[in-house]
């Protein structure tokens, strides 16, 4: 005889009304270790509920599982012994939809009884883990199947420990977790907060989920352009955990600390991954054609920087950006690209007009952020370590006014 404990929370989307005030949960599909579909009118395929019988709850070919605490959202467990081909499994399910107004029960499409494992808690933290909550449901609404399950393991949805069976008590790790980030502060050490994450690391089995690996990342950012090993870290820990979810705000954090190391080609390569999951002319993809190209300008590839960035600024020009009234979104990403072209272009040519296509990207930068972190590197990295010419030099003092004005060093 095996059996087969899971707990889950089922987070999914709401469907198929249900007569009698709704709630409760359709499983559309059961599956054999050998993911073969089980047809629940099999005779030897049987529920009990809470010990007692319970199969005349078929609905057109799916099953389904009845709120117990109406009208609560604090769900009891609901215990669930399937009975297949002479071997038994136990399900436990926690905190399914209540019965409400509106006639809305959850829909789960499959549940495979392949081994044992814990699908563990209730409804998460939201102000804590608010960043995964979709994407664990997706997850969830798919089932619970060899594939869903490793993912909900690395949200910490699964556990292969019963004593998490308890329904009332946080999960170690998303304790520690939510600990982490309610100390963490921008720009801090964070040492505290780095503390809780290692903790909460070895709570979820020595290994990493997408909410540790993020808040891990997030406080290595904000020191990484000074202390290079932590570039390091980022980029070892993405590459060790290439299953896990990087948030939006991050996305880019590899790139990044590789241009940090100067290892200017995989930044390249990278940048032209994450370009691939954006539309054409999206302003995510404009962003991302702007930062490839400036990886460019850092190997000194200057007429490679013009000929991909003409194409984006064609019909754009001085006036574009000295007489424009109405400033989007758009409009400030073009400005920083237009910078990139014409200091490449100033570099190539340092003539007067080319001089003024300069003076023209910075006009507005008491509207809009430029890209300082790239103005700085021209300033204190770029014009200090190249030998230029006076003309050349022409370009350097009109940046140089500009970021001593933005640091308050220049009145």
């Amino acid at each position: 005889m095996r059996y087969f404990t899971i707990i889950f929370i089922l987070c999914c989307g709401f469907a198929f009304s249900q007569p009698g005030g709704g709630g409760g949960i359709f499983v559309n599909n059961f599956y054999d270790s050998l993911l073969q579909k089980i047809d629940i009118n099999d005779n030897s395929f049987s529920i009990k509920l809470n010990g007692q019988k319970y199969n005349n709850q078929k609905s057109k070919g799916r099953f389904f599982i009845p709120p117990i605490n109406f009208y609560s959202d604090n769900q009891s467990i609901i215990e669930l012994e399937i009975k297949y081909r002479n071997e038994k499994y136990k399900i436990c399910i926690q905190n399914i939809l209540p019965e409400n107004g509106g006639g809305y029960s959850e829909v789960m499409d499959s549940i495979v009884l392949d081994r044992p494992y814990i699908l563990n808690k209730r409804k998460r933290d939201e102000s804590c883990l608010n960043d995964f909550s979709n994407f664990s449901n997706l997850f969830l609404s798919n089932g619970i199947t060899p594939y869903t399950n490793k993912k909900l393991n690395y949200l910490g949805y699964t556990y292969f420990r019963p004593d998490y069976i308890n329904a009332k008590r946080e999960i170690p790790w998303e304790d520690l977790y939510c600990k982490a980030k309610e100390k963490y502060c921008i720009n801090c050490e964070n040492k505290l907060s780095l503390k809780y994450l290692e903790q909460a690391v070895k709570e979820n089995n020595n290994s990493f989920n997408e909410p540790i690996l993020n808040l891990r990342i997030k406080i290595l950012k904000y020191r990484f352009r000074e202390k290079l090993e932590f570039s390091e870290e980022i980029i070892d820990l993405i590459n060790k955990n290439p299953d896990l979810k990087i948030i939006g705000r991050l996305e880019e954090v590899k790139a990044e600390s590789l241009i940090n190391l100067k290892r200017y080609d995989e930044a390249f390569d990278e940048y032209e991954k994450l370009e691939m999951k954006y539309e054409a002319d999206s302003l995510q993809s404009l962003d991302l054609i702007y930062k490839k190209n400036k990886v460019k300008f850092y190997q000194f590839k200057y007429d490679d920087v013009i000929k991909d960035m003409a194409p984006i600024l064609k019909g754009v020009d001085n006036d574009y950006f000295l007489t424009i009234i109405y400033k989007n979104n758009r409009f400030e990403r073009l400005n920083k690209a237009y910078l990139l072209y014409s200091f490449s272009l100033f570099l190539k040519d340092p003539n007067k007009k080319n001089k003024e296509k300069i003076a023209a990207s910075i006009y507005n930068d008491n509207t809009f952020d430029l890209d300082y972190n790239f103005i700085e590197y021209l300033v204190k990295d770029y014009y200090m370590n190249t030998d230029i010419t006076p003309e050349k030099f022409e370009g350097f003092k009109l940046l140089f006014n500009l970021y001593m004005n933005k640091n308050g060093l220049w009145r």
